[in-house]
C-alpha cells in the first residue's frame, strides 16, 4: 500500500509539471497570438488615426479636404517631385502624406526629380500623351523632310548663283548682292545641319519641347522664305533695267522663276508646321515640370496639375514684414492645401461653376484693385471661373464711360453664381435715379428664372427715405425675404463709466446656426458685419420656398435706425429688438438664393484684415498673421459652394488651420508641466505601489 501512494504522489507531481508546462505553452502562445491580432488591427484599422498635437497644427488637413477626400469618385496619384535640400522638403511631404493616410483613392509617390525614378516619372507623362502628342510628331518628321528638300533645292540653285557671278557682264553691285545669296544659301545647308542634330538630341529627353522643335524647324524655312523674297525683288530691277546684260538677264529671269516655285513650297512646309500649333495641355504639363526643380503633380485619370513648390509655400512679402516689424514666424502652409485640394476639386468636376461678380461702382470688383479679390481668388484656387460684369461701362478717356457690355453668359450645362453687391448710394436730388439697379435687377430676375443663383447683398441706403426705391427689393421678394434698407443695427456700447454709452455699428458673430448646411462649420470663429440692415422673413413656410437663417445679430440694447443724419444715434426703443436676421438662404422651385444685408461684409478690408498681438494689424496681413474675422471669408465661400449646389464642399477650410485652437505653453506653464515629469510621475508610481502592499498585507 505504501509503494502505491508513493507512486500516486509521483503521478501526481509529473502531472503537475505537464500542467504547469501546457500552461505556460498556451501563454507563450496566446500572447504572440495577441500580438500578431494587435498588429494586423493596427496596421489594418490604425493606420490612417492621426493626432496632431503641434501648436500650427501642421500635420492635419482640414476638414474641408477630408471631406473631399472621403467624396472621391476617381483615382489619383499625386507625386511630389522635390529635391531632398529644399527648404520645404520635409513640409511638402508631410502635408501631401495625409492626403494618402485619409483616402484610399490617393496614392502618394515621393520622386527626386533629378534620380532615375523622377526621369522614369517624366516618362510616363511623355507616354500619358502619346495619342494628343502624334500629329506634332508627324509634323516634326514632315518639317525634317522638308529641310532636306530645302537643303538640295537651295544646293541646285547656288549653281546657277555661281554661274551668275563668273558672268564678266555683271556689274560690280549685281557680282556684290549675288554672292550675298549665294553665302547665305551655303550657310543654309550648315543651319539645317545643326537644326537636324539638335532635334535628335531634343527628341531624346524624358519630355521633349516638341512644340519648341516646330518653331526651330520653321524658323529657318521662314529665314529663307525672306531671302527669296529679296532676291526675287531685286531680279526683277535688274530684268527691268535696260543697262542690265541680256546674259545677266537671263539668268536672273531663270532664279526668278526657281525662287518663285521654292518659295510656294516653302509656305506649304511653313503653312502645315504653323497649323500644328496648338496650346496642348501636354505643353503647359511640360513647362510646368520642366520650368521649375520642385513641383507637385496630381494625376487623376484624363487630366494632370502641376503645382510648383513655391506657389504652395509663399514667404510673406517685404511690405508684409515690414507690417508686422518682422516678428511672426507663421508658415502659410494652408495655401499649399488650398492649392492640393483645389486641384482634387477640379479633376472631379466635368464643368467649372461661374462666379460673376456685378460692379456698379467706380472701384473694380476683382482684378489687382478689385474689392472682393481675396474671395475670389479663393475660389479661383477651387477650380471656379471668376468674371466681373460692370453694367455702368467701364472708365474711358477723358472720364467719360464707354457703354456696357453684355452680361456673361454661362456654358451650356454650367451653373451660373451671380454676386450682387449694393448699388451705390441714391443722390437726394434725384431720388428716382438707381445708378443702374434696374438693369441688375432685371439681369438677376432672368438668370433666376433660368435655374441660377444669386448672393444678393443690400445695406443701409439713406436715399430711401427720399422716396428712392431699390429694384433689387422686388427680385427678393419671391422668396419671402423683406430687406429693410431704410434702417442700419447699432449696439450700444459703455465705453466709460464717466461717458454717456455710443452707437456701435460693428456687430460681431460667433454664434452661427448649426442647422444650416453653409454655417455649421464657422462654430468657434468671427465674423463682422460693420454696416448691417435688419432682413425680414416670412413666418410662414411653404412646402416650394424653405429659408434658413445664417447670420443673426443678438444681444441686449440692439436697435435699428432709420435716422442717417446723426453721427451717434440714440437708443430707440420703438425699432429695438433681442435679434435681427442679417443673412440667409432660401431655396424655392430648385433654385437658390442669398440675401445679406451688409455692404462691405466680404470685401477685401475684411477678409484679409490680420492683427498681431502687440502690433495692432490691417488688411493684407491675413494670410501672415491670421485673419482676425476669419468667418467672413469662410461664409463667402460657403455661401458659393451652396449656390452652385457643391455642398460637399462646405466644411472647415485650410484657412481656419491658421487659427489657433492651443496657444503657445507660457513659461510658468512650461515650468510646471517640467516638475510635474520630473517629481509627479514617480511620486503617482510610489503611492499606487504602496497602496497595493497595503491591500496585499492587510488580505
Amino acid at each position: 500500500m505504501a509503494m502505491s501512494n508513493r507512486d500516486t504522489g509521483m503521478d501526481t507531481a509529473g502531472a503537475r509539471r505537464i500542467k504547469y508546462g501546457l500552461n505556460v505553452a498556451i501563454g507563450i502562445v496566446a500572447a504572440i497570438a495577441i500580438v500578431i491580432i494587435l498588429n494586423i488591427i493596427t496596421y489594418k484599422y490604425l493606420e490612417r488615426v492621426r493626432f496632431d498635437t503641434t501648436h500650427s497644427r501642421i500635420y492635419s488637413v482640414s476638414d474641408q479636404t477630408r471631406k473631399i477626400l472621403r467624396s472621391l469618385k476617381n483615382e489619383y496619384e499625386v507625386v511630389t517631385l522635390v529635391i531632398d535640400t529644399h527648404t520645404y522638403y520635409k513640409n511638402a511631404t508631410d502635408l501631401i502624406q495625409e492626403y494618402g493616410y485619409y483616402s484610399d483613392k490617393v496614392t502618394v509617390t515621393h520622386l527626386d526629380p533629378t534620380g532615375s525614378r523622377g526621369q522614369k516619372f517624366f516618362e510616363s507623362i511623355l507616354a500619358r500623351y502619346q495619342h494628343q502628342l502624334s500629329p506634332l510628331r508627324q509634323a516634326i518628321e514632315r518639317g525634317q523632310e522638308a529641310h532636306q528638300q530645302a537643303a538640295s533645292l537651295t544646293s541646285q540653285h547656288g549653281q546657277t548663283l555661281n554661274e551668275l557671278i563668273s558672268d564678266p557682264n555683271l556689274s560690280d553691285e549685281q557680282r556684290q548682292f549675288a554672292i550675298l545669296i549665294a553665302n547665305f544659301f551655303a550657310r543654309f545647308e550648315d543651319d539645317l545641319s545643326r537644326v537636324r542634330s539638335a532635334i535628335e538630341s531634343r527628341l531624346e529627353t524624358p519630355l521633349p519641347d516638341l512644340q519648341g522643335l516646330l518653331d526651330s524647324l520653321r524658323q529657318p524655312l521662314e529665314s529663307l522664305e525672306k531671302a527669296l523674297d529679296e532676291s526675287d525683288a531685286q531680279f526683277k530691277l535688274w530684268i527691268s533695267d535696260p543697262a542690265t546684260a541680256p546674259s545677266v538677264k537671263d539668268r536672273a529671269l531663270r532664279l526668278s522663276a526657281a525662287f518663285k516655285q521654292l518659295r510656294s513650297q516653302l509656305q506649304e512646309w511653313i503653312g502645315q508646321l504653323r497649323d500644328a500649333e496648338t496650346g496642348s495641355e501636354y505643353g503647359n504639363i511640360r513647362d510646368r515640370l520642366t520650368g521649375r526643380a520642385n513641383t507637385v503633380a496630381i494625376l487623376g485619370p484624363k487630366e494632370v496639375r502641376v503645382i510648383p513648390l513655391d506657389d504652395m509655400f509663399r514667404q510673406p512679402s517685404q511690405e508684409q514684414l515690414e507690417s508686422t516689424g518682422n516678428s511672426t514666424t507663421i508658415d502659410p502652409a494652408f495655401i499649399g492645401e488650398e492649392q492640393i485640394t483645389g486641384a482634387l476639386v477640379s479633376l472631379e468636376l466635368d464643368q467649372k461653376p461661374l462666379v460673376v461678380f456685378v460692379n456698379s461702382g467706380q472701384q473694380p470688383a476683382i482684378g489687382p484693385r478689385g474689392m472682393y479679390q481675396h474671395v475670389a481668388d479663393r475660389l479661383e484656387t477651387m477650380n471656379f471661373e471668376a468674371k466681373e460684369w460692370n453694367q455702368m461701362g467701364q472708365p474711358g478717356f477723358g472720364g467719360q464711360r464707354m457703354p456696357p457690355g453684355p452680361p456673361p453668359q454661362a456654358a451650356p450645362g454650367q451653373k451660373a453664381i451671380w454676386v450682387v453687391p449694393p448699388s451705390p448710394p441714391a443722390n437726394p436730388m434725384a431720388p428716382n435715379q438707381n445708378m443702374g439697379g434696374q438693369q441688375v435687377a432685371d439681369t438677376i430676375k432672368d438668370q433666376l428664372d433660368q435655374g441660377h443663383a444669386a448672393l444678393i447683398m443690400f445695406g443701409p441706403k439713406p436715399g430711401m427715405g427720399f422716396g428712392a426705391t431699390d429694384p433689387l427689393v422686388d427680385v427678393v421678394a419671391p422668396w419671402g425675404i423683406t430687406p429693410q434698407v431704410d434702417r442700419q443695427i447699432y449696439r450700444e456700447r459703455i465705453v466709460s463709466d464717466r461717458r454717456p454709452p455710443v452707437a456701435d455699428n460693428a456687430i460681431i458673430i460667433d454664434d452661427w446656426p448649426a442647422e444650416a448646411t453653409i454655417t455649421e462649420p464657422l462654430r468657434g470663429m468671427q465674423a463682422v458685419f460693420p454696416a448691417a440692415s435688419p432682413l425680414v422673413l416670412e413666418t410662414k413656410q411653404t412646402t416650394s420656398t424653405r429659408h434658413w437663417t445664417l447670420a443673426r445679430a443678438t444681444g441686449r440694447r440692439l436697435w435699428a435706425s432709420s435716422d442717417f443724419t446723426q453721427r451717434n444715434p440714440k437708443y430707440d426703443e420703438a425699432t429695438a429688438a433681442n435679434s435681427f436676421v442679417i443673412a440667409a438662404a432660401a431655396e424655392k422651385d430648385q433654385s437658390r438664393v442669398i440675401v445679406v444685408s451688409d455692404v462691405v461684409w466680404a470685401s477685401n478690408q475684411i477678409t484679409t484684415y490680420g492683427v498681431i498681438p502687440g502690433l495692432g494689424g490691417g488688411p493684407g496681413l491675413a494670410e501672415v498673421a491670421g485673419a482676425a474675422f476669419p468667418a467672413n471669408a469662410e461664409l463667402f465661400v460657403n455661401c458659393i459652394y451652396w449656390l452652385a449646389e457643391l455642398d460637399e464642399l462646405i466644411a472647415r477650410s485650410a484657412r481656419t488651420q491658421d487659427i489657433r485652437r492651443v496657444e503657445q505653453m507660457t513659461p510658468g506653464g512650461l515650468q510646471f508641466t517640467r516638475w510635474v515629469l520630473l517629481l509627479g510621475l514617480p511620486l503617482i508610481t510610489l503611492v499606487a505601489g504602496m497602496s497595493v502592499w497595503m491591500v496585499r498585507r492587510q488580505g
